[in-house]
């Protein structure tokens, strides 16, 4: 601290003392602070020490059936697995939890039942009141409320809109203006208690003809809900030739079950996430993970191996070789193999992977980059 004078420094320690000054600050990037999913990719997207902080708040958005809920999921099942006296809440604003998560899907992303709260109801008081009202009164009874998803924010009725008697009554920014003030009413609780928000959105088509040269749609919420997140995550299902294909180009399909047109069923594809934005870390980022629909997210050796040759963690000696540390490889297939058998080795690398993060070791891509490869096959390597 710099040299002050007697009078300064009892006005500094005043100001420390105000209510609402910070007095102690939160490392929020510590591990322990941190929600993941079991999606390394994913994890990944957020830089620092790879997973999301609690306290602050990210919007899924994407197409319908893209995999956002999967992915909300995945993460309160990780928390779930990490810390067994932590609750989930859940504003099942759509009302289809029970439909999609049955004991049989809980028990493939880690979830215990009991401790995943549903709040089914679109009208606002039974989203934004009873996060407001109901969550820090049972944090002060002793709950620990770690994570809290609304899904989807873009089908909670405005305040007017859900006393409306008939469609043809409207009120422009109804909704816009009720998620704003909810949310804003939340902002003290999430930050207080810690609590990380997960926020599910539509995608809406671009009508900015200059925008959607870049991207056909963006997301369907307002600009309050946008403001509020500190990260943008675009989610789509992988539609290329690669979407349905492992690391070594073989199908995600059962042989042994053809339907009516003698082609195999599908037994899973690969979702891409884009860190489009961040005011928190690393932009422009973008992962794959591979869903199996009988297992859940699977295959995270295949991440590990795509970000350890991007990030120069997996070198290539030679055409054929591949190298970890001290360990060589012989071909793609046996590096995959080793990588699938060896947690420890999965861990050598996203270790790597960690420490590198901060450094001017691999540049960030730009948005026209991630857009692109988004968009795009993913690149053999």
């Amino acid at each position: 601290m710099p040299d002050m004078t007697k009078s300064a420094l009892k006005a500094l320690n005043r100001l420390k003392n105000l209510e609402g000054v910070v007095k102690e600050r939160f490392d929020p990037w510590q591990p322990s602070n941190l929600l993941r999913s079991s999606s390394p990719g994913v994890n990944w997207l957020f830089g620092h020490t790879h997973g999301m902080p609690r306290g602050y708040s990210a919007l899924f958005w994407g197409p319908g059936k893209a995999g956002k809920t999967l992915l909300a999921n995945d993460i309160g099942g990780q928390l779930h697995k990490s810390d067994p006296t932590s609750v989930v809440w859940k504003a099942d604003v759509e009302q289809r939890d029970e439909g999609q998560l049955d004991q049989a899907s809980a028990d493939r992303f880690g979830i215990d039942l009991d401790r995943w709260i549903v709040s089914r109801g679109n009208s606002p008081e039974l989203v934004w009141d009873r996060l407001c009202t109901e969550i820090p009164a049972a944090i002060e009874e002793g709950l620990n409320i770690g994570l809290v998803i609304v899904d989807s924010i873009s089908e909670i009725q405005g305040r007017r809109e859900a006393e409306n008697q008939s469609v043809n009554d409207m009120t422009i920014g109804d909704q816009a203006q009720t998620n704003q003030i909810g949310l804003r009413r939340f902002l003290d609780i999430q930050r207080k208690h810690k609590i990380g928000l997960i926020l599910i959105g539509h995608a809406r088509a671009e009508m900015d003809m200059w925008k959607a040269r870049k991207s056909k749609t963006r997301p369907g919420v307002a600009g309050g809900v946008l403001h509020h997140c500190e990260f943008w995550l675009n989610i789509e299902k992988n539609e290329t030739k690669t979407g349905n294909q492992n690391e070594l180009e073989q199908g995600l399909v059962d042989e042994g079950r053809k339907g009516m047109d003698d082609k195999p069923e599908t037994t899973g594809h690969k979702i891409r996430v884009w860190m489009q934005s961040s005011t928190m870390g690393c932009q422009n980022r973008v992962a794959e993970f591979t869903i199996d629909y009988q297992k859940g997210i699977v295959s995270q050796f295949e991440e590990v191996f795509r970000l350890g040759v991007r990030w120069g963690i997996i070198t290539r000696p030679t055409a054929m070789t591949y190298q970890i540390g001290e360990q060589k490889f012989t071909g793609k297939p046996v590096c995959l193999k080793a990588l699938a058998e060896s947690k420890e080795l999965q861990q050598k690398v996203i270790a790597r992977l960690i420490e590198l993060e901060g450094t001017d070791t691999v540049p960030e891509a730009t948005t026209e980059e991630a857009f692109a490869e988004f968009e795009a096959p993913s690149l053999d390597v």
